[in-house]
C-alpha cells in the first residue's frame, strides 16, 4: 500500500474508509489509480475520498485475488475484465469503436478478444435472479453518498439485459438466458465453419461474459464487432434490385485470441439471441444507429397549443367554492345546470373548434379538470341523515357497543320526533290552534333554462322563503335578491316576524306551532328567539307560539310539497329575468288556492340581532343550555321566559330560561343595495350582449352593482359537504 493510499485512507470519513479497506484486502480496487496524481491537497483529496464508492460482497465478481484481471460491478464505477476503468453512464467504451463499419475480422477479434478472454473473468452463473430491490450509489452536490432502491421497473430492465430471469409489461415472467446445444455438432460434415473447434466450455464463457455487459447497447455493439457484411456471391433472381445484396458473417474468438467463423446458428445458440438482434445490431454499421426504444414521442401527445387552449377554457368556467366547507377543501364546483361532463366536453370541443383549433380526448380533458384544477359539477345535498349514512357503511366487526348505542338512541328520537309532529298536525284542525313548517327552498339561478350556453354562466341569485299551512295548505312564498340581501338569520326573522303579525291579525288563533329543521345559521338560534318573544310582547291574539326543531336528515316536512311543486313547474321553463319569478310562483298551484308571493326589497330588512342581549342559555336552576341539544321552545305570556325541551316527550324535563331582549324597534339592516361578484356581472353582461337575454330584461341587470371583494360561493349545499 503506497503512501498516498494511506493518507487517503486517514482522510476518508468512518463511511468510507470500512468498504475501501475491503476492497483493499481483496486486491480488487487500486486507490492510486482513481485518484489523480496532481491532486495533492490534503481538502482535495478528503473531497475526493468520500467520493469512492463502496463496496460490497455482491459487487465483487470474482474472488480470486490471484487473478491479474478482475471484474468490479456498480454503478458509479465500472472496472471490466479488460483492465480499463470506465463510468458507466458515459455509452462509450474506451476500447474499440462498436460502429467500426470496417467488416474484417480483425476489428472483430480484436473486440471479441478482450470481452471472451477466460482469464478475463471466472464464469459466472447469469441465470441467477438478481435482487428484486437491487440498490445503486448517487453522490451529492456535497459529495455525500445516498443509495437509491431501484423501481420494479427499471429492476426488471437491467435483470433482462443481464439476461436474467424478469417480469414484462405484460406481467408475464421470462425465464433467464443460457447457452443452447450445438447444432452443428450434429452435422459436422455438412457445416463449414469452425463451430466444432469451441467446447461448450468455451461457450459458457462467450456467454457469460456477454451477458455480464448488462447494456444493451453495448451488447449491439459486441455482436456488431462479430458480424461482418459481404457481397452475396450468386445471385438467383434476374431482378436489378435484389432484396438480398448481401450476407452476413458471423465471428467468435477462442482463448488463443484467434477470430474463428462460425455459422448464424452456432452463434445464435451460443449468445441466446434471436436473428432480430443481429439485424439491429447490423444497423449500426450500415447507418447512424442508436437504440430508441422509449425514447419515442407519443404519436397522440398533447401540444403546447392544445394544452394552453384546454387551461384558458377552464379557467373561464364559472367554478366556485362551496360555502359551507371552504375552510376544510379547495374544491371548486360548477353550476348544476351543467349536468354532466360531457355536456362540459362538449361545448369545449365547440368552443376550440371556432378557433380552429383541434381538442383534446375526452380523457384528458376530464382528467386535467378534475387532478389539476380538483373542479367538479354541484350536486345539490338532498336531507339525508349523516348519522344513519355512516352506520350503514360500517362492517359488523366495525360497529362497537358503544356506536350500537348511539345510534339506536338516534332511530328513537326520531321516532318519537315523527309521533309528536304528528300529533300536532291532528291538532290543526281544531279552533284557535295553527301547525305551519317553514324551510328555505334551493336558490332559483337567473337566467334559468335547459340552453348550454345558460349553465356554463354565473347566475344571479334569487332566493325563496316558503311557510306552509297544514290545517289550510296555504303557501306562502317571500321572494328577494342577492342584491336586496342575504340568507342569514336578519332576513329569516323579518320574515318570520311578518307571519306572525297576520296571523295575529287575523285573529283566528289563539296558539301557533311551528316546525322546522336544526340549521343553525338561520332558524336555531338566538335571534330567533328574540324575535319570537318580541312579537309576543306585542301580539293582540295570538299567546303561545311553540317552535320545534326536527332531527336533521328526518324531517319531511309538509313544506318541502312545495319545494317539489315548484321545481317540477319550473323544469323545462325558461326565466329571464328576476322580475318574473314572483308571477312564476304564484302559478305554480292553482289547487286549492295560488301561493301566496311577497317581494321583499332590501329596506324591508330588519336587524333582529342588535335587540338581543342573550349572550347565553341558563336555566333558573343553574344548568347551561346547548343550542344543539334543544328540541323545542315554547314562549307564552310571559315573552322573556321560553320553556326548553332537550327530547319530543311531554314528559320530557322543561328547563326555564330567560331571555333578555332589548324594549327598541329594529332598525333597518341595508340602506342600500348589496353590490354582487364582479366576474357574475360580467358573465350576466355578456348574455345581455350576445342577446340570450331579451333586451326588455336587460336594464335588470345592467343597473346591478358589483365588487372585487364580493366572494362567489355555491349558493347552497353540496352532496359532498358534511356538517
Amino acid at each position: 500500500m503506497s503512501a498516498r493510499t494511506n493518507k487517503i485512507l486517514q482522510l476518508c470519513t468512518e463511511a468510507s474508509r470500512k468498504p475501501l479497506l475491503q476492497a483493499l484486502e481483496h486486491d480488487f480496487i487500486f486507490v492510486d489509480d482513481l485518484i489523480p496524481e496532481n491532486l495533492t491537497s490534503d481538502v482535495l483529496l478528503s473531497e475526493v475520498a468520500d467520493t469512492i464508492p463502496q463496496v460490497s460482497e455482491h459487487d465483487l465478481v470474482g474472488m480470486n485475488p490471484q487473478e491479474e484481471h478482475y471484474t468490479y460491478t456498480d454503478q458509479s464505477l465500472q472496472v471490466l475484465e479488460i483492465g480499463v476503468v470506465t463510468d458507466t453512464h458515459n455509452d462509450k467504451l474506451s476500447t474499440v469503436n462498436p460502429n467500426d463499419t470496417n467488416s474484417s475480422p480483425s476489428a472483430a477479434a480484436i473486440h471479441n478478444q478482450k470481452l471472451c478472454s477466460p482469464s478475463a473473468a471466472p464464469s459466472t452463473n447469469v441465470s441467477s435472479s438478481s435482487s428484486a430491490f437491487e440498490t445503486s450509489i448517487e453522490t451529492g452536490k456535497r459529495g455525500k453518498r445516498r443509495r437509491k432502491v431501484l423501481s420494479e421497473k427499471t429492476q426488471n430492465k437491467k435483470n433482462r439485459n443481464k439476461g436474467a430471469p424478469y417480469t414484462n409489461y405484460k406481467g408475464v415472467t421470462k425465464d433467464a438466458r443460457q447457452v443452447k446445444c450445438n447444432p452443428c455438432k450434429v452435422r459436422k460434415d455438412r457445416c463449414r465453419n469452425k463451430c466444432n473447434e469451441f467446447s461448450e466450455v468455451e461457450r459458457q464463457e462467450i456467454f457469460d461474459n456477454f451477458w455480464m455487459i448488462g447494456d444493451h447497447d453495448k451488447q449491439l455493439s459486441f455482436i456488431n464487432g462479430c458480424v461482418g457484411i459481404k457481397s452475396v456471391k450468386r445471385k438467383r433472381t434476374k431482378k436489378e434490385n435484389s432484396r438480398r445484396n448481401s450476407t452476413f458473417e458471423h465471428f467468435l474468438t477462442k482463448r488463443d485470441g484467434i477470430q474463428y467463423k462460425v455459422c448464424q446458428h452456432f452463434f445464435i445458440n451460443t449468445l441466446d439471441i434471436t436473428q432480430r438482434v443481429i439485424r439491429t445490431a447490423v444497423k449500426g454499421k450500415v447507418a447512424d444507429f442508436s437504440d430508441q426504444r422509449g425514447k419515442h414521442e407519443p404519436k397522440h401527445k398533447i401540444t403546447n397549443t392544445q394544452r394552453n387552449n384546454l387551461r384558458k377554457f377552464i379557467n373561464s368556467l364559472p367554478a366556485v367554492p362551496s360555502h359551507y366547507c371552504r375552510g376544510s377543501t379547495t374544491k371548486l364546483y360548477l353550476p348544476a345546470d351543467i349536468r354532466s361532463f360531457t355536456n362540459l366536453y362538449n361545448l369545449y370541443s365547440s368552443h376550440v373548434r371556432k378557433e380552429e383549433a383541434e381538442p383534446v380526448a375526452y380523457t384528458t380533458f376530464k382528467r386535467t379538470i378534475h387532478k389539476e384544477y380538483n373542479i367538479g359539477i354541484h350536486v345539490p345535498r338532498k336531507d339525508k341523515c349523516v348519522k344513519c349514512l355512516k352506520y350503514s357503511q360500517l362492517s359488523e366487526a366495525q360497529k362497537t357497543e358503544k356506536l350500537k348505542q348511539g345510534y339506536d338512541q338516534h332511530i328513537k328520537e326520531k321516532d318519537e320526533a315523527k309521533e309528536f309532529f304528528l300529533s300536532e298536525q291532528q291538532k290543526s284542525n281544531s279552533n284557535k290552534y295553527i301547525v305551519a313548517t317553514f324551510d328555505l327552498q334551493k336558490v332559483l339561478s337567473t337566467p334559468h333554462g335547459p340552453g348550454m350556453v345558460i349553465g356554463f354562466s354565473r347566475k344571479y341569485a334569487y332566493y325563496n322563503f316558503t311557510i306552509y299551512e297544514s290545517g289550510t295548505r296555504t303557501g306562502y312564498c317571500f321572494v328577494w335578491g342577492e342584491r336586496d340581501g342575504q340568507r342569514g338569520s336578519n332576513e329569516i326573522c323579518t320574515h318570520l316576524y311578518w307571519y306572525l303579525t297576520q296571523v295575529d291579525k287575523s285573529g283566528l288563533y289563539e296558539h301557533v306551532s311551528l316546525f322546522c329543521d336544526s340549521c343553525s345559521g338561520q332558524n336555531k338560534n338566538k335571534f330567533v328567539f328574540t324575535t319570537i318573544s318580541y312579537f309576543l310582547s306585542e301580539a293582540q291574539n295570538v299567546k303561545t307560539v311553540l317552535l320545534t326543531f326536527l332531527v336533521p336528515g328526518h324531517t319531511y316536512m309538509p313544506v318541502d310539497s312545495m319545494h317539489a311543486t315548484i321545481e317540477k313547474h319550473i323544469r323545462k321553463m325558461n326565466v329571464q329575468a328576476p322580475s318574473e319569478w314572483p308571477t312564476i310562483l304564484r302559478n305554480c298551484r292553482k289547487k286549492p288556492s295560488p301561493y301566496i308571493v311577497r317581494s321583499v326589497s332590501y329596506s324591508e330588512f330588519l336587524n333582529w340581532k342588535e335587540i338581543s342581549n342573550c349572550k347565553k342559555l341558563k336555566a333558573t336552576t343553574g344548568e347551561q343550555i346547548k343550542f344543539a341539544e334543544i328540541k323545542s321552545a315554547e314562549f307564552d305570556s310571559q315573552p322573556s321566559v321560553v320553556k326548553l325541551r332537550l327530547g319530543y316527550r311531554i314528559d320530557d324535563p322543561v328547563y326555564n330560561v330567560k331571555l333578555s331582549v332589548k324594549k327598541v324597534i329594529p332598525s333597518q339592516l341595508y340602506h342600500e343595495e348589496l353590490p354582487i361578484n364582479d366576474e357574475k356581472l360580467k358573465n350576466l353582461t355578456n348574455l345581455c350582449k350576445t342577446g340570450v337575454i331579451s333586451s326588455q330584461y336587460h336594464f335588470e341587470y345592467l343597473a346591478l352593482k358589483s365588487s372585487v371583494s364580493v366572494e362567489d360561493t355555491l349558493p347552497e349545499t353540496d352532496v359532498e359537504d358534511e356538517f
